[in-house]
């Protein structure tokens, strides 16, 4: 299938910022084997195809030149063409995890300028079927609706995005403006979403338990009263997320009736959509167990603190307590609620979630 069509925003530049840390070259030299040699790459890890472009059947590539240093790292990493165009510049990213032996003048390892072209091609993934070839009329569509994802995606990724909402109103033609308002309605749904987990943050739960908090007169009821509260709403949000997925999957079903949506823009528009949601909508019960497992050790934390209420104090802001197996005692607890902490960043950190949807 090609894909001949192009848009000008590099949309999917944030999945590397948000996935890819730093690099930058070091200073230190390797020993080159012979006196002059060309660099050679030792190992490509590929990039992950981005979802939504397996979504709605887009392939394409993207070259990069960039720079081998002396000690065999790259850096200066440099979209050079791209079809379509931006969709897969992100997958320069994983260039700087890939190895080379360096290039060598004169029994010195020198830097040096390469090339490489990363082909996506549908037939790398277990895709759903897609069209040999895509209409014209279909193109501009799907490229729409890919930009709403990936930006939408990137900006929940982004901490510090304000999460503005989408307009809901569409410059498409009928069928295609009711499409691509259900997906906006369904976008804006997640951000709200996110807006409201952002605020009722599960490292709120180690504040309401902190040494200030709770050496107030109420500060044990306050605090089993904020856990509750931030539980409840961590719940709801749940649900929520089950809700605005079960709305787009009927607002896609009644568009998919509609009169214009022929067989190829129900494959491309449609039918990646509609078969995720065919299966009924379940939440990621992984991750509740884990939220749940984190309310109930700081809960367990809160019960020991009040029981042993007589034997401590706050000094500085940290407690003290009255013997050293009661401090230690508490330091088990503290680190049990740690590793818990630690797996929540590795499973759902911000980095690697777009949602709790799990797909």
């Amino acid at each position: 299938m090609k894909a001949g069509y192009s848009f000008a925003a590099a949309i999917f530049i944030s999945w590397v910022s948000a996935v890819v840390p730093e690099s930058h070259a070091s200073e230190t030299e390797v020993a080159c084997n012979t006196p002059d040699q060309e660099a050679q790459r030792l190992a490509a890890a590929p990039p992950p195809y981005p979802y939504s472009a397996i979504l709605f059947c887009i392939e394409g590539h993207a070259k990069f030149e960039f720079t081998i240093n002396p000690d065999g790292t790259t850096s200066d990493i440099q979209v050079v063409e791209s079809e379509p165009k931006g969709v897969f510049d992100a997958a320069g990213g994983v260039i700087r995890f890939w190895p080379h032996e360096p290039a060598c003048r004169d029994g010195e390892a020198v830097a040096s300028k390469s090339t490489t072209k990363i082909e996506f091609r549908l037939e790398q993934v277990d895709s759903r079927r897609c069209p040999e070839n895509l209409p014209p009329e279909l193109l501009d569509v799907q490229v729409a609706l890919f930009s709403l994802r990936q930006e939408t995606e990137a900006a929940i990724r982004n901490q510090s995005s304000p999460l503005t909402p989408l307009i809901i109103d569409s410059v498409l033609d009928e069928p295609f403006a009711t499409i691509e308002r259900a997906h906006r309605r369904y976008l804006n749904d997640r951000m709200e979403l996110e807006r409201k987990s952002r605020i009722n943050s599960l490292w709120a739960l180690t504040r309401a338990i902190g040494p200030s908090h709770l050496a107030g007169e109420k500060g044990f009821s306050t605090a089993r009263e904020a856990l509750d509260a931030v539980e409840s709403v961590r719940h709801d949000l749940h649900l929520q997320w089950r809700k605005s997925l079960t709305t787009l999957r009927q607002e896609l079903a009644a568009a998919s009736e509609m009169p214009g949506v022929t067989p190829e823009a129900y494959d491309i528009l449609l039918a990646g959509e509609l078969r995720q949601l065919e299966g009924g909508i379940t939440p990621n019960h992984e991750l509740m167990a884990l939220e749940a497992s984190v309310f109930s050790a700081h809960r367990e934390l809160l019960d020991w603190l009040e029981v042993h209420s007589h034997e401590w104090e706050v000094v500085d802001n940290d407690y003290r307590f009255a013997s050293e197996g009661l401090a230690q005692a508490y330091e088990r607890q503290i680190k049990e609620i740690e590793a818990l902490w630690r797996t929540w960043d590795r499973e759902f950190g911000t980095r690697r979630r777009v949602f709790w949807s799990g797909f």
